[in-house]
Formats: C-alpha cells, sequence, structure tokens
C-alpha cells in the first residue's frame, strides 16, 4: 500500500513539474509579445476600444492552451499575426508575387508549427462574446481579388484545412467581369460569379474599395488637397455604395476592409465604421495583440506583413514571432 502511495505522490509530482513551467511560459510568452509592441503600437492595434482590459495568469493561458481554444471568459489577450498576399504565380515571385510551390511551404510551416488560419467572422465573433479563437490564430489575407488565388491556392488551402481573406478591388472585378482585357488565368482578376460561387469555407470577401485603388485623382482613400470634409465623405459614401451593392448582387455582406496601399485616414476610419465594417487592415508590418473580449470596439484595425516573394518561410516565421 505504501508503495503505491508514493507512486502516486511520484506522478503527481512529475506533472506538476511539467505543468506549471509550461502555463508560466504560456503567460510569459504573451505578456512578452504584449510588451514588445512600443511607441503607441498597442493603441494603434485597437484604435476605438481603449485600454485593453483583464490580467493575464498563467492559471488563464493555461486553461486556454489545454482546450485549444480561448472564449471571452478565459481573459487572454492573444497574439495574431496577418500576413498579405497578393499574386500567386506558378514560376514568378517578386514583391507582389510568391510562387504557389513558396505559398504552400509557408502554409505547411504554419501548421507545423501550430498556426491556425481564421476568418474575419471568427474575429468579429470573439472580440462580441459569442466565439471562440485557436491559441495560436493566423490570418491569411490576399489583396485586390486576383483569380490566381483561387487558381493556385485554393487546392494547397484545402490540403492543409486552412482558410484565406480575398480583399477585392470591386473596378477590376467589374472589367474582368465584362471582359474589358480578356481573361488570362496568371493575372486576370475574379469576376463577380467568381465570388458568388466561391468555396465559402475556404475563403471570405473583403472590401478593397469599388474603385479607390488608385494613385490619382486621390491616393487610395486619402483626402485631395483643397478637398472639404463634405465632399471627401461624399466621395468615401459613393464609393462603399456601389461597392456593397455589387457585393450584395454576388450574395456577399462584409464587414471586412482593407486600406488600398496602406492610406488611412481619421474621417475614413469613422466613416467605414459607421458603414458597419468590424475589422480593418493597415499595412503597418507588425503583430496585433488581440483584446479581451469585454468592452467590444466599434472596430479593430488589424496590422499585416506584406508576403515579398524574395525571402524563405523561416525569415517569414521570424517575422511573425518578432
Amino acid at each position: 500500500m505504501l508503495k503505491k502511495v508514493c507512486v502516486l505522490m511520484f506522478v503527481l509530482v512529475f506533472w506538476a513539474s511539467l505543468i506549471v513551467p509550461a502555463a508560466r511560459a504560456a503567460a510569459a510568452s504573451v505578456q512578452a509579445a504584449d510588451g514588445g509592441l512600443t511607441g503607441g503600437g498597442l493603441a494603434d492595434s485597437v484604435l476605438s476600444g481603449g485600454a485593453l482590459s483583464g490580467d493575464i495568469s498563467a492559471e488563464s493561458v493555461f486553461a486556454g492552451v489545454s482546450a485549444g481554444v480561448v472564449s471571452a471568459e478565459d481573459g487572454v489577450r492573444l497574439v495574431l499575426p496577418v500576413v498579405m498576399y497578393h499574386s500567386l504565380s506558378k514560376a514568378k515571385s517578386g514583391n507582389y508575387t510568391v510562387t504557389s510551390a513558396q505559398f504552400e511551404s509557408d502554409i505547411r510551416e504554419l501548421t507545423r508549427q501550430g498556426y491556425t488560419t481564421i476568418f474575419g467572422a471568427e474575429l468579429i465573433a470573439y472580440l462580441s462574446g459569442e466565439g471562440v479563437l485557436p491559441i495560436k490564430p493566423v490570418m491569411i489575407v490576399f489583396d485586390d481579388g486576383h483569380y490566381n488565388n483561387v487558381a493556385y491556392g485554393e487546392a494547397i488551402l484545402r490540403k492543409y484545412g486552412a482558410k484565406a481573406i480575398i480583399n477585392v478591388v470591386g473596378k477590376y472585378v467589374e472589367n474582368t467581369t465584362n471582359n474589358i482585357n480578356g481573361f488570362y488565368e496568371p493575372t486576370s482578376y475574379l469576376t463577380w460569379q467568381h465570388i458568388r460561387d466561391i468555396d465559402r469555407s475556404i475563403w471570405e470577401i473583403g472590401s478593397h474599395t469599388y474603385n479607390m485603388h488608385l494613385f490619382r485623382p486621390r491616393f487610395g482613400v486619402g483626402r485631395k488637397a483643397g478637398e472639404s470634409e463634405e465632399a471627401y465623405l461624399a466621395a468615401l459614401q459613393e464609393d462603399n455604395d456601389i461597392m456593397v451593392g455589387k457585393l450584395k448582387n454576388a450574395g456577399i455582406e462584409t464587414q471586412i476592409f482593407a486600406f488600398p496601399f496602406g492610406k488611412v485616414t481619421d474621417i475614413a476610419k469613422n466613416f467605414l465604421a459607421e458603414a458597419g465594417y468590424k475589422i480593418m487592415f493597415s499595412c503597418t508590418e507588425k503583430v496585433n495583440i488581440i483584446p479581451v473580449p469585454n468592452n467590444t470596439p466599434a472596430y479593430i484595425m488589424l496590422h499585416r506583413f506584406n508576403r515579398r516573394g524574395g525571402y524563405s518561410n523561416t525569415t517569414l516565421m521570424h517575422k511573425l514571432q518578432e
């Protein structure tokens, strides 16, 4: 009997020696990531949510790790990296193009390191206290709406059980739909029919404006020199109304918006929030700290890492963990 008790005590001590350090390490990693955002980075992550609330404890972090998911009740602030792609290619790479082989290598490595891809809708539900997130989430985002995203990327995402967001430029989709420049798989954009038929278990659609992905007469959604606030708001309203209508006709209602060229203004942010967008993407390259879903912000601004084709996924992983 004494021997059994001794064995039982040994087992309990052994497991405690594993669990407690793991919990403390998990808490430390979250706190380190939190502290790593300097120069107002934390405030930038949640532009209208005020101070982040809720203390992080080893117990709360460990509870989330054990379950594999985190809910509002866990009181954990998650680290969320977002990787931004543009175009996929069978062979070429560049600042805004990644080969399909490299894309698969990225997704495989993210999966190997324990990341789970999420949709914007999942983040919105989590922030409202109605959903859960994986303990190690990541967003995969494509900007502009290239057809090659689906043609070359969908099978890869499906293979690894991953998902991604495509932020489409409405005018590009319109031109392709109307066959303005002909259709060529490697370089053409999606059509409205493609968007209507897209596999929504793999893809989520966001707005990249209807026709403001331009350098002139204004830079993205920027305000033109000498433009009155009234005229500026009218331009934003007109563009968004067209985009919302086009997406609705394709069966899409979205709460996701990506700023063209990363050009952000306070007037545009407030307008978009009032228009119902809950997630806005910038082009600032750093990770995001997701707040504890206590007082839900009107919207959240997410920073993104532009995935260039000139470096390995080892470099990418280092960026995501900085």
